[in-house]
């Protein structure tokens, strides 16, 4: 019987496993949302997305209801970054995990989605519209 012939995906760009502390380090201020969130869970995993949703309620709540613009821009510009060089599955968790749950918690506070898009570059406008457009014909057929 002869040994099958694996094909191992790789990528050497950023994974997902390579996004919290990534995120720890650009945003020190967000190291206090993370170390809650870990005690939260017991130190035990808790998964990409629910991590990802963190940050999400950082950038809203912690940078953009604070006026720190700036720093928004940079986390949108290092999501972007993650969607056009990372693997499919960090481009997945940015837009399903980090642009949704942004949008979810913004529309929560009664904020314009329209208000976000200078802070989104190419990419991640793509993905942001692509959301938008997919629960609108959700709510049209209900």
């Amino acid at each position: 019987m002869s040994e099958p012939d694996w094909i191992f995906y790789q990528h050497d760009g950023p994974t997902e496993v390579n996004v919290i502390s990534r995120l720890v380090e650009e945003f020190p201020d967000f190291r206090t949302r993370w170390e809650k969130h870990i005690e939260w869970w017991g130190g035990k995993p808790a998964g990409h997305y629910n991590d990802i949703t963190v940050f999400a309620h950082f950038a809203l709540e912690d940078l953009y209801m604070t006026g720190k613009t700036d720093e928004l821009k940079r986390a949108f510009d290092l999501m972007e970054d993650w969607l056009v060089k990372g693997s499919s599955g960090l481009q997945q968790l940015i837009q399903i995990g980090f642009l949704e749950d942004f949008q979810n918690l913004a529309l929560g506070q009664k904020y314009s989605l329209d208000e976000f898009l200078p802070f989104l570059g190419p990419k991640s406008r793509e993905g942001w519209d692509e959301l938008v457009n997919y629960w609108a014909s959700k709510n049209e057929t209900h």
